[in-house]
Parts: structure tokens; sequence; C-alpha cells
């Protein structure tokens, strides 16, 4: 992968976004998770239909970013030994292949998964339950990817954080990686507490982008730039980086802690600026489009922090990126 090439795609890796909290966007979601979940269902039903009398099944809500799981339990065919299997869902083929018969040791009484977005706060369970109305609202607008990538975003840090081991780091590098501990629930995290930046102070300011996890460099920082943070008449915050690669964001409501931060990159010329759902990708250069991320206010700094790559294939599943903008 070459340097110009991430270049191209940092910008993906930092947030992606919505427009408007819309209830008919909800159920939208909503049903095609369910759609989703039934089909990982019926697949796998078929797919353990040689080796098991299945009695129950249990169906991640989500998945990976390629697989459906769950997990079959029942009786051994032809045996009345329990037994339970697991099964892979292949998302683009729509096709389920098993694994073999595993003695789990209580498998039957698995509890089964609640169906995701059915309950008040049950989007929100990835961030800890500290998820109210619009949160929930917040999360069900976006994209089945965009929606996919940002629940996906603290585990991403953690995935990428197990492989950087000893990292040496200037003071904000240490900071930046500090805030991603804090936000990913490292339970050796240290540093300020984190909070909603939505009292953020409008005026343009230095910013500082950083990668985590890029290539065999561990923690790198890629350069200042020029930033703006502006507030609209409804205290709605904007967050813009105006030198290098571009890109526009509006924190959206999502925790006490954290902001969901939404829109889009670009370069200069390109005219889209806005998230949009039917035109993720900017005409022309498909390395620029709908970002979503996280936002936070930690130590009087903004850091947005993103993972999720336009542009890459395959994706990159352990680097995440920085955008820390001082003085707020």
């Amino acid at each position: 992968m070459s340097v110009r090439s991430r270049s191209l795609a940092v910008a993906a890796a930092l947030l992606t976004g919505v427009a408007a909290f819309a209830l008919q966007a909800r159920a939208s979601s909503d049903e095609a998770w369910g759609e989703f979940r039934a089909g990982v269902e019926t697949a796998c039903r078929a797919a353990g239909e040689g080796v098991l009398d299945t009695t129950g099944i249990t169906v991640d809500p989500f998945g990976s970013e390629r697989f459906g799981i769950a997990v079959l339990q029942g009786s051994e065919k032809g045996g009345a030994a329990r037994r339970s299997v697991v099964c892979i869902y292949d998302k683009a083929a729509r096709t389920a292949e098993i694994g073999g018969l595993l003695d789990l040791g209580g498998a039957e009484a698995l509890p089964p998964v609640p169906p995701i977005a059915s309950e008040p706060g049950d989007l929100a369970a990835p961030f800890g339950g500290r998820c109210a109305e619009e949160c929930e609202a917040s999360l069900s607008t976006l994209s089945d990817g965009d929606r996919e990538g940002v629940i996906d975003l603290p585990a991403r840090i953690r995935r990428t954080l197990a492989g950087l081991g000893d990292v040496s780091t200037d003071g904000g590098t240490k900071a930046a990686l500090g805030v991603a501990r804090l936000l990913a629930d490292d339970p050796g995290a240290e540093g300020a507490p984190l909070a909603a930046p939505i009292a953020a102070q409008p005026g343009e300011t230095e910013c500082t982008l950083r990668w985590f996890g890029f290539l065999e460099e561990g923690a790198k920082t890629v350069g200042s730039h020029r930033c703006r943070i502006a507030k609209a008449a409804d205290g709605t915050v904007s967050l813009e980086k105006l030198t290098g690669e571009r890109l526009l964001v509006h924190l959206v409501p999502l925790t006490d802690h954290l902001s969901l931060a939404v829109g889009r990159s670009f370069l200069d010329g390109q005219p889209e600026r806005d998230y949009d759902l039917q035109q993720p990708l900017n005409a022309g250069n498909a390395n620029f489009g709908n970002l979503v991320g996280l936002a936070t206010l930690s130590g009087g700094q903004i850091h947005l922090i993103g993972g999720a790559e336009l542009g890459m294939s395959p994706a990159d599943r352990d680097f995440f990126s920085v955008l820390t903008l001082a003085g707020s």
C-alpha cells in the first residue's frame, strides 16, 4: 500500500454522517437488519441439517464487516449428545458454511440475542448503554455500512492497540492515544475525562492528524493543518479542516461522552459537502465522500476519531486516525 494511496483514503478514516433524524429512515434500517438476521438463520439452519437436529440458534445481530455469525444448538445426528456448531454466513454471496461439532457445555442454555433496535436503548449497547433517544435516532439514520462501522469503532481501536506494542510518542500523540484508549474502555487508560464537545468555542485553530496502525509505523503524525470550529444558531457544532484534503462535519448527539461526527470529505473544487445516502461517493473520485466517526472533548481539545476507509481494498481493520483540534 503506497503512502499516496493511504493519504487519499485517510479522509475516510475520519467520520461519516447524517443530515436528519427521520423515523422513516430508522424503520428502513431496522427492517434491513431484520432481513439480514433472518437470512443468516435460514442459511445456517440449512447448512447444519446434515450434522445437527437444531433446537436453537443464536445470531450475532450485525456480524463482522464481511460475515454473519451464528451458533446452532441441538442434538447430534444419530445420537442424543447435545452439541453446538458455529456457522459463518458470507454477506456478499449469501451462502453459509459450518464448522465441526463442538461440546460447549451448556450451550443449550444460551439466551437468544434480542432483536437489535426493537427496544429503546438497544442501538446504544456498543457504547455501554449510555444512549438516549437522540443517540438512537442518530445511529439509525446512517447507512448500514456506516452504522456498523461507527458501532465497531471502539473494537477497531482495541484491535489496533493490541498490535501496536510499545509506541514511542511525543506529548500530542500520547494525548491522542490516551483519548482513544478511554473511548475504547481500555482498563489501563489514563487521561482527562471525555465529554461530548457541545460547548466548543467558535474560531480557527491548529489541528493535527495522526494515524495509528499505519503499516509498520505504529503511531505516525501525518501533518499539521488549519481547522475551523463553528456553531449554528441552534447550537449545532461544525468542524471543518481547511487545508490539505478537506472535510466538513457536524456533531450529532450520541452520549454524554461522545458526539457522532457526520459529514463529508472532499477536495478543493469538489461541490459535495453534505452526507448523502443516495450519493455516498464524490463524483470523479471515490476516495472522498460520506464520513462518520466519533468526536469527544478532552483536556481542552476536540478529537475526531475514525476508522472506516474509502478507496481501500481490502479494508484495513486494524487502523484508526485521530484529528486533534487545539484550544477549544
